[in-house]
């Protein structure tokens, strides 16, 4: 397995290493929309509108913004769902995958956390149970 990993890219290789993954078993990106619509149904008719499979970007803003409704009106439920849904595309997915859920979905959902006023205390609390890590990074980012 390791002469395999070798020969792939460094994000991946660390990825594999760290989750004992093969890069076959992670999600691809053609997977993400399934993935999300599996997840989060309210979310499918809005996927179905994105026609190319592997825009991972503009899937993962499709649930970023479903997020942002449902902080703003306080629905746990369903951003429980959406939190349990980028933290499993977060790391299972491959770095392009990744990237997409740090870059978009953490970034806007953390930045909407601390201005929201209607957000409250246990949608701060699960985002960082889930998203710690990866916000700790946003925030260093931030202040450099």
């Amino acid at each position: 397995m390791c002469k395999v990993l070798i020969s792939l890219n460094f994000g991946t290789y660390f990825r594999c290493m760290r989750t004992n993954q093969t890069p076959d078993d992670m999600i691809r990106e053609s997977e993400v929309k399934y993935q999300i619509s599996h997840d989060v149904p309210a979310l499918a008719i809005q996927l179905a509108y994105i026609k190319d499979d592997n825009d991972v970007y503009r899937v993962i803003d499709c649930l970023t913004a479903y997020t942002k409704v449902a902080i703003r009106e306080n629905n746990m439920h369903e951003v429980e769902e959406c939190f349990q849904t980028a933290y499993h595309l977060l790391h299972e997915g491959n770095r392009l995958i990744q990237l997409a859920v740090e870059n978009t979905f953490i970034y806007a959902v953390s930045s909407l956390l601390e201005i929201s006023l209607n957000a409250t205390q246990p949608i701060r609390t699960l985002f960082l149970k889930n998203f710690r890590v990866e916000y700790c990074k946003l925030i260093n980012t931030r202040q450099s």
